[in-house]
């Protein structure tokens, strides 16, 4: 029987997660899991990289982590795509998959850091994930893993990361299903079915809503964002909560909206059924109201 542990830090634009996962045979445990909530004015691109470090460098030295570690990217720093291209025999394949990625990942092969995996065959096409990222980024995030006394095993995205929970969570899926999580400056959309899977990332999260409500109320996000939660928390009266209430309303329907488009697409250009089940999960998610939008207009 084997068995392994594995240390897993997961940066995403709000926080950074690191578990330690141990396995015996076929079970999965969680033996440590913590979370860093990121310091820093989220409608400033530009500093998340510094707050991740300083997030990192708390894990290792309040809480004791250490060693080499599976970095998981959030999505939005991540191009996360699948094609589907002619069977060819093995040994022609890589030659194929490269003009392909040339072709599907948008800035020049020398700029980016990209893998690629076979996850379909049927003898007649063959269907490839590919996953990019800008190489600068790639080098900011080892540079603070390494600032912080980890060294980075290997690298995978947020969106993997969605399916392999998916995959434990619902081994034995036999419908359609759409995986969504809502993170706070980017969607992940996962759709899975039981010949397959397809991968969106949207540009809108929870900080979109913020932006919208500090554009309401005229004030800075940073404000924004502690209204909102506030709110949330039941601390402001009916009538201040109202700004929140139109806001979050005009959110939904955006990401309605979005998961409408990506439907078609994926019907469209996969030959994929509309889902039969909605799965919601990240921060974002918990936003009241946001599952029986859903449920609504989804028609699930």
């Amino acid at each position: 029987m084997t068995s392994f542990k594995r240390l897993i830090i997961n940066c995403g634009a709000s926080q950074v997660t690191a578990a330690v996962i141990a396995s015996s045979g076929e079970e999965l445990e969680i033996e440590k899991l913590v979370t860093e909530e990121l310091d820093y004015d989220f409608s400033q691109d530009d500093a998340a990289m510094k707050a991740i470090g300083k997030a990192l460098k708390r894990l290792a030295r309040f809480h004791k982590f250490s060693g080499s570690a599976t970095l998981i990217l959030p999505g939005n720093q991540t191009l996360t795509k699948t094609i589907r291209i002619p069977y060819v025999e093995e040994a022609k394949r890589a030659q194929v998959i490269a003009f392909e990625a040339q072709q599907n990942i948008p800035y020049p092969l020398h700029e980016v850091v990209w893998d690629s995996q076979v996850v379909g065959d049927d003898g007649v096409e063959t269907e490839v994930l590919f996953i990019a990222a800008k190489s600068n980024a790639v080098d900011d995030f080892y540079g603070q893993m390494s600032a912080a006394g980890f060294s980075v095993a290997n690298i995978s995205a947020a969106t993997v990361l969605d399916y392999n929970s998916l995959q434990f969570a619902y081994p034995d899926v036999d419908e359609d299903v759409l995986l969504i999580n809502v993170g706070s400056r980017s969607t992940n959309l996962l759709f899975r079915n039981p010949s397959g899977f397809f991968v969106r990332n949207i540009q809108l999260g929870g900080n979109s809503l913020t932006q919208s409500l500090a554009d309401s109320l005229g004030k800075s996000f940073l404000q924004a964002e502690a209204f909102k939660h506030a709110c949330f928390r039941g601390e402001v009266d009916s009538a201040a909560s109202k700004a929140v209430a139109d806001s979050s309303e005009s959110f939904m329907r955006r990401m309605s909206q979005e998961i409408t488009r990506s439907i078609v697409n994926y019907r469209r250009q996969y030959g994929g059924a509309a889902p039969t089940r909605i799965l919601l999960n990240g921060r974002g998610a918990l936003l009241t109201g946001l599952a029986e939008y859903l449920t609504a207009t989804q028609k699930v």
